[in-house]
């Protein structure tokens, strides 16, 4: 599978910033009619719950974007070890300037460089979804749930019968 960068102009404090991140071609994946791509999201009237307890008990309302969500998903390996599904192996190869960021990052990269002809030779493997996978949104879904329940036991936050996203 390719990859490629996706780049953000924002301005920031008057001050330009680049904000670039690497996108997976999912849309070429072999497996991609296979995934059980669904991730579940608020209903609007879980949404309108919310509002109206928050208003009855005067709480404040605070919505919150977390970084890099699918790359905080849950592992492959994790999925297959709770058997719920077959191991998948996603490779692909980064964009041809991607190699030299591999290098700046962490410098055992040259080893495997040395060892073959050109960087075009090289596939990465992607051990968690990520940005441009089509099961992505699930991944990070299920990790998610997974959090919330686990840090809650014994507060009285459980999950809703009626809507898996509200507690």
């Amino acid at each position: 599978m390719r990859s490629r960068w996706v780049i953000k102009w924002k301005i920031i404090g008057g001050v330009r910033s680049i904000r670039a991140r690497m996108c997976l071609q999912g849309f070429m994946e072999p497996q991609l009619n296979q995934l059980v791509t669904a991730a579940a999201t608020a209903s609007s009237l879980a949404q309108r719950v919310l509002c109206s307890f928050a208003t009855n008990m005067q709480w404040p309302v605070v919505s919150l974007d977390i970084s890099s969500a699918f790359l905080q998903g849950k592992s492959f390996k994790k999925l297959e070890e709770e058997a719920k599904e077959n191991r998948r192996i996603v490779r692909f190869d980064p964009p041809a300037d991607g190699y030299q960021l591999l290098l700046d990052v962490d410098p055992k990269f040259v080893d495997v460089f040395h060892q073959v002809h050109s960087a075009a030779e090289v596939t990465l493997e992607s051990l968690k979804g990520g940005f441009g996978l089509g099961d992505a949104p699930r991944l990070w879904r299920e990790e998610f749930d997974e959090w919330v329940t686990s840090k809650t036991k014994g507060t009285g936050l459980v999950r809703s019968r009626y809507d898996e996203c509200f507690y």
